[in-house]
């Protein structure tokens, strides 16, 4: 069995490739491709039934000490949900493998571009040793933006999230100051260290594979570098498109 796991980055049309493949799941499970849709009842929590993203593989693989966005999210509206990620990941993963198989596919393919936000060789372990029981071949692939476009996007994304939770303020942020912080965006934050982060995927991972962003159709880009059929000819589609390219 083969996994190819998407891990972003953010900002680079991950919610249109999400929705393509959601939208395609029946089509490439006729093709020996399955993905998890509404894994772990994610889809439901946080109301997004129309994409397909893997986001508790994020959460599960962070250190203890480290928060993510999601995960604060998810801390904020239900905490008994965290502790259900963390507790039955594992064997809510068995369970799709055991389908895959059991429906004849030879590949899992996951997303979450949440999974870009792990800093460390023993975070990306950790996600590595998910399916690692279960898969013969793992594929990590990522995608990188200009940096400067990155940074850009990915911080007014940010920044109007958390305006909403802290009651138009988002300054108040305690990490904002914290260079290994997911919310801290100087120039200097690890976020924009791409070659530290190839590094990294290369020493945990045996296939990985890299490629910069396309503005015109980073769907039909990502499906051809991660050699995915294509499954309809409606892959030019944006999902959740700001002025700034997002």
């Amino acid at each position: 069995m083969k996994t190819i796991i998407h891990i972003g980055q953010q900002k680079t049309a991950t919610t249109s490739i999400q929705r393509y493949l959601r939208n395609n799941c029946n089509s490439y499970l006729k093709k020996g491709i399955y993905i998890p849709i509404n894994f772990m009842g994610i889809d439901v929590e946080f109301e997004i039934p129309k994409v397909v993203n893997h986001q508790p593989l994020h959460v599960f693989s962070l250190s203890d000490k480290r928060l993510s966005y999601w995960s604060r999210r998810l801390i904020n509206k239900n905490p008994s949900f965290l502790n259900h990620i963390k507790n039955n990941l594992e064997n809510e993963v068995k369970k799709v493998y055991k389908d895959a198989v059991e429906k004849k596919c030879d590949k899992v393919v996951w997303s979450n571009e949440g999974l870009y936000l792990l800093n460390s060789l023993s975070e990306y372990q950790n996600l590595k040793n998910i399916f690692s029981i279960h898969s013969d071949e793992i594929e990590i692939t990522c995608c990188f933006r200009d940096k400067e476009e990155y940074r850009e996007s990915f911080t007014k994304q940010i920044m109007r999230l958390e305006t909403n939770r802290h009651k138009g303020n988002p300054n108040n942020h305690p990490e904002l100051s914290n260079p290994k912080s997911c919310y801290y965006f100087g120039k200097e934050s690890y976020l924009y260290d791409y070659s530290r982060k190839k590094e990294l995927l290369q020493e945990c991972y045996d296939k990985c594979i890299f490629f910069n962003y396309c503005k015109e159709n980073n769907v039909v880009n990502f499906l051809n570098k991660v050699s995915l059929p294509i499954c309809d000819k409606h892959t030019n589609v944006r999902s959740n498109v700001t002025n700034n390219q997002g």
